[in-house]
């Protein structure tokens, strides 16, 4: 009988210490952020048989634009591997150019394709998952994983050209020609927007990304350009933090785009702004980026810092959460459903204090 006694308070102390340490291990997820990518590629390979008898030469160049969502952040550490949202290929320009001496006259062609398709999604992945000796917030980035292109050569039929770690051929260069490293500054942590530089440049011989064609002698290039940008859409502030029971909640969006809504609480009351902004195109505005030894990208897209829609007020104040929404004009509404979402951003002001801002991208429906 005694036992049970004992057993039944080591039990409630037991649950009594796991209820204690629950709000701290909580406490740890300090901030979470969407990250919208703009990727210039450019894709380079040349193939020869050992005399030179036969030849291929390709280069492909795309602009690469996608995203990230739920990048969390715990104690300043990047968790976990993140597979992108959504990727949109555009401005592709692939070519080959094809000659067969073997022949009589020479085969000599030239194929090309104005568009690409994406087969596996981009990953962002911790390293320090891997390596402890790497910073807790530098990762792998991988635009990429598969892209297939549909080569027209005229007369000469066509080919399919794939390129990506998941294609044909040692799988371990083809994702290190494509992986690059980055660095989010731990510092920037907690802001309301980080920017960070993609750059990776990869050279190698006979081993490639890509189809394999023995006994061909291979020599290939890629690289990449542009910009990461990290947009906070929660934070946790300290317990002592006036500000903490400030919040804006993810926000939601009509399967039409007709309208946007959010839940948000100002205990003390608050002035809100909500601003609705189209998906960044080609690199430009406030998302996205590009380079010169790339395909520039955006030079023909609409810049996302266009505000396609707003609202602003005051709430009294209150702790009972308070709905608003946003109207989406119509003419707008189609753009915002193809591209599958749009960037929505509320600032919370109080009387006192810091201003908390919340940007996310929101699918339709």
């Amino acid at each position: 009988m005694f036992s049970s006694a004992r057993a039944l308070v080591a039990a409630g102390a037991t649950a009594l210490a796991l209820a204690a340490t629950a709000p701290a291990a909580q406490a740890e997820v300090r901030y979470v952020y969407t990250a919208w990518y703009g990727v210039g590629v450019v894709y380079q390979t040349a193939e020869a048989t050992e005399g030179g008898t036969v030849t291929r030469d390709t280069t492909v160049k795309f602009v690469l634009q996608g995203w990230f969502d739920d990048l969390r952040f715990l104690d300043g550490a990047l968790l976990p591997q993140k597979l992108a949202t959504r990727e949109i290929l555009e401005q592709v320009d692939a070519k080959s150019h094809y000659v067969n001496r073997w022949e009589n006259p020479p085969e000599d062609y030239r194929c090309s394709a104005p568009t690409g398709r994406l087969e596996a999604a981009g990953t962002l992945t911790p390293l320090h998952v891997y390596d402890p000796r790497a910073g807790r917030t530098v990762a792998a980035f991988v635009p990429f994983s598969m892209a297939t292109f549909d080569l027209r050569c005229g007369a000469n039929g066509g080919r399919l050209l794939g390129i990506g770690g998941r294609m044909f051929g040692p799988r371990d260069v083809a994702v290190t020609h494509l992986r690059t490293r980055i660095e989010i500054p731990r510092e920037k942590l907690g802001d309301a927007e980080i920017v960070v530089p993609i750059s990776g440049a990869s050279r190698s011989l006979v081993r490639c990304p890509g189809e394999v064609v023995e006994p061909n002698l291979r020599s290939c290039a890629t690289a990449l350009t542009g910009t990461i940008r990290l947009y906070r859409a929660y934070m946790d502030p300290p317990a002592d933090d006036l500000l903490a029971p400030l919040t804006p909640s993810r926000p939601k969006l009509d399967r039409d785009a007709a309208r946007a809504r959010a839940t948000v609480r100002c205990p003390r009351g608050c002035e809100y702004r909500i601003r609705i902004f189209l998906p960044p195109r080609g690199g430009r505005g406030r998302l996205g980026g590009s380079s010169s030894s790339a395909p520039r990208a955006g030079t023909a897209a609409a810049a996302s810092d266009v505000i396609v829609a707003s609202r602003s007020g005051r709430l009294p104040a209150s702790r009972a959460a308070k709905s608003l929404a946003v109207e989406i004009p119509a003419a707008k509404r189609a753009t915002i459903v193809d591209a599958g979402g749009a960037l929505v951003q509320i600032a919370l002001d109080p009387p006192r204090g810091r201003t908390v801002n919340s940007t996310s991208f929101v699918r339709a429906g």
